[in-house]
């Protein structure tokens, strides 16, 4: 088994900078998500291109999620956290000045790179520093900050781009720049030092190729799909079609599922303790279910107020469990590159959602792509109900 040659790992990093960190890889999504109608506008170009904008900065991270993590085993978590926030910064701020639908997807692809390894890196330094039941509280607590920032963000790029214009948003990128000082400052560069790469991935095979390990994988695609499919890409387009909303109030409403799942994040300890973890994914999973019906049904605001409240309980539940089941799976020596196959995961997840809610809204419909959305929905909940009977998930 491979060794540390450091001991800086016995000193945690400060939580605010960790949660930091989150904050500024959700964002290459969360910003973006209210203004796309007028990306889309601004640049002349098809509808579909709405889904193609979100999708791009979640594609490189089907590969490279597990590069960093890899680089984060072995050259150390300062070294690819600062090279993600450097990729990610310059990436979102340069698309910003994109005159072409063209230019604008190769800066998102770039900064995707980057946000790739911001969302899971943080999840392998409280794994690395915490355990039991404070790890699950500071998961929680991570899962509550995520869910924060995505109320904000929209809120933050929506009244900017009311004020100014859709590319004024894309100044918020910058964060990740701001926030290379004090990765480097306070870090930990926790590496392993005798193993090869070869070495490396043989080790973290059999905790990857646990039922555990691959039903978590199997929800993360899943709920990645609901999340960027329905909310970020599908919800959007209703609100400007269907209601008519400006971006700053779309920013609002998307920002409102983030309300119920801070609160279930801050609360995740308590939660798992007194009904578990699988209980907890079954209730994620129905109140997307219903939201999602909602969504395709609303007769009025009001309703998709309620949808969105719903929505965001199955945000707070179902997303906060599986990282944390994911964060003690492995052994810390091959923490970061089993983290990061599982960011690679959601990737695909977040990727599919938005490419697939593109071509659906383009062929059928904003009312029946959500109502695709309810499909995977429910292909989700018969896998957490099969796990549940199977054991294939440990509490």
């Amino acid at each position: 088994m491979a060794t540390l040659v450091t001991n800086e790992h016995l000193t945690p990093p400060p939580l605010w900078l960790i949660f930091t960190l989150t904050v500024v890889g959700i964002s290459a999504v969360s910003v973006v998500a209210p203004i796309l109608p007028d990306i889309v506008h601004g640049l002349s170009a098809s509808p579909s291109s709405a889904g193609l904008i979100m999708a791009v900065v979640s594609l490189p991270g089907i590969i490279t999620a597990p590069i960093m993590g890899v680089t984060a085993d072995r050259m150390g978590r300062r070294t690819a956290i600062t090279l993600c926030l450097l990729l990610a910064g310059v990436g979102g701020l340069c698309a910003g000045f994109s005159s072409q639908m063209s230019t604008l997807l190769i800066f998102r692809l770039v900064q995707g790179i980057g946000s790739a390894g911001l969302v899971y890196l943080p999840m392998v330094l409280i794994g690395d520093h915490w355990e039991g039941s404070q790890r699950s509280r500071y998961i929680g607590w991570n899962a509550a900050t995520l869910t924060a920032a995505i109320a904000l963000t929209p809120f933050l790029s929506g009244l900017i781009a009311g004020i100014w214009s859709w590319r004024s948003s894309f100044v918020l990128f910058g964060s990740a720049l701001i926030m290379v000082y004090p990765a480097m400052r306070w870090l930990p560069n926790r590496r392993i030092a005798d193993s090869g790469l070869r070495e490396q991935w043989i080790g973290a095979m059999p905790v990857l190729k646990s039922p555990h390990v691959l039903t978590v994988m199997a929800l993360a695609v899943l709920l990645f799909m609901i999340v960027f499919g329905v909310k970020y890409t599908t919800l959007p387009v209703s609100l400007s079609i269907d209601y008519g909303l400006p971006p700053f109030t779309r920013g609002l409403l998307l920002s409102i599922p983030s309300i119920t799942s801070t609160f279930g994040g801050l609360m995740m300890g308590r939660i798992h303790n007194r009904i578990g973890k699988i209980p907890t994914l079954v209730v994620g999973f129905a109140c997307y279910g219903i939201a999602t019906i909602l969504f395709s049904t609303a007769p009025s605001l009001t309703v998709l107020v309620m949808a969105a409240v719903i929505f965001g309980v199955g945000d707070g539940t179902a997303l906060p469990t599986l990282d944390e089941a994911m964060a003690g799976a492995g052994p810390s020596d091959t923490r970061g590159t089993v983290v990061s196959v599982y960011g690679g995961s959601i990737r695909i997840g977040q990727t599919l959602g938005p490419l697939g809610a593109g071509s659906a809204l383009a062929s059928v419909g904003i009312a029946s792509t959500f109502m695709l959305g309810g499909v995977i929905v429910a292909v989700g909940l018969a896998i957490v109900l099969v796990a549940q009977v199977r054991g294939w998930m440990y509490e």
